[in-house]
């Protein structure tokens, strides 16, 4: 009896000092921020990476860079320690140099010792997964000297409207779960993947890690369908903006709307006497007319397709500019090449 109680003292105490070793110093979750280059010009591809490192198992991910080509990675595999970094079984990532850790960040390069290094930082994991999804919703956030009005629409777009300069933007937009980590991918100018921290009620707080990190506080909008735009209206005048900033082919012709009839829902168009029915959302600080279905040709290349779907919403948001009872000013083909802005004014009157 002696020597049961005996052998089960001591299994519990193996087990009790098993539960209480240290983590690992690698141990958790990591977000690339920045590069840091031996050798000028010679960096990584520049999109996001997400590490997570649990006991001898490591998952890295990545967001990809679709409009150039590159494809996102998952590899999840064992790995062992080594005097200099980690080896894995995954021919991807078979070996990564560390070169410093420390609480919050973690240097390593993957080719060799003196390769461009790249920066990590350790985020928070919460014992429950974040849940967030902002598909079809419109958002006016805050953060890093900016205050934007974003609407995400279900077809993977988003646009991003600037009250104080009027400016408008394109993007692609998706969401990454890692373990209960939540992450928003923007694909614009560059790919961010930034954290979704917490989300209370109608307001998601999010933070961005790059060389310093950013705090964004997304709050939920509803827009108003502005009064007095239901109804037909016609094409008065068209006025080109800017002109001297745009140089286009001999013979070149706006593409104008002769004749507009605005219902809830979908929008009623008649150029040159062909008519076309389309999708409409509101956007932007209730000011954008946005028709969300794009659609492009099938024989775009693959690592171009994105761009003409950002091309092609572009050309399908119009800025309400002023709105009467009987007038309705519209600016429309916004131009992002020469400067950014409107290019065309577009003046109705209404259709009794």
């Amino acid at each position: 009896m002696k020597k049961i109680i005996f052998i089960s003292i001591i299994c519990l105490l193996i087990l009790g000092y098993g539960c209480t070793q240290p983590k690992s110093d690698i141990d958790g979750l990591w977000v690339s921020a920045y590069q840091i280059q031996t050798i000028p010009n010679k960096g990584i591809a520049d999109y996001k990476k997400i590490m997570r490192i649990v006991g001898d198992s490591i998952f890295f991910r990545t967001t990809g860079e679709p409009k150039n080509g590159f494809d996102a990675w998952y590899i999840k595999s064992k790995f062992k320690r080594t005097s200099d970094g980690i080896e894995t079984k995954n021919k991807k990532l078979d070996k990564v140099f560390i070169h410093e850790i420390s609480n919050d960040s973690l240097v390593i390069s993957y080719k060799n010792q003196n390769s461009t290094k790249e920066v990590f930082r350790k985020l928070k994991q919460p014992n429950l997964e974040v849940k967030w999804n902002p598909n079809n919703k419109s958002y006016e956030w805050t953060g890093n000297s900016s205050f934007v009005n974003t609407k995400f629409l279900d077809n993977g777009m988003f646009v991003e409207y600037l009250p104080e300069k009027e400016d408008v933007y394109v993007g692609h937009w998706n969401t990454l779960l890692e373990k209960n980590n939540l992450f928003i991918v923007f694909d614009q100018l560059k790919i961010d993947a930034i954290t979704v921290d917490s989300v209370k009620k109608t307001t998601a707080y999010l933070s961005l890690h790059n060389e310093e990190k950013h705090s964004y506080t997304f709050k939920e909008q509803s827009l108003n369908t502005p009064k007095n735009l239901l109804g037909d209206w016609e094409l008065v005048n068209c006025d080109t903006l800017r002109t001297e900033h745009a140089i286009h082919p001999k013979g070149h012709e706006w593409s104008t709307l002769d004749f507009l009839r605005i219902s809830k829902d979908s929008i009623l168009t008649k150029k040159k006497n062909i008519e076309s029915t389309n999708k409409w959302i509101i956007g932007g600080a209730s000011n954008l007319i946005i028709l969300p279905d794009v659609v492009w040709k099938k024989d775009a290349l693959v690592r171009d397709t994105l761009t003409r779907k950002e091309r092609v919403v572009l050309r399908n948001i119009f800025k309400i500019d002023s709105l009467s009872e009987n007038e309705l000013v519209l600016l429309t083909e916004y131009e992002l090449v020469e400067f950014d802005g409107f290019e065309i004014k577009l003046t109705y009157r209404r259709k009794n």
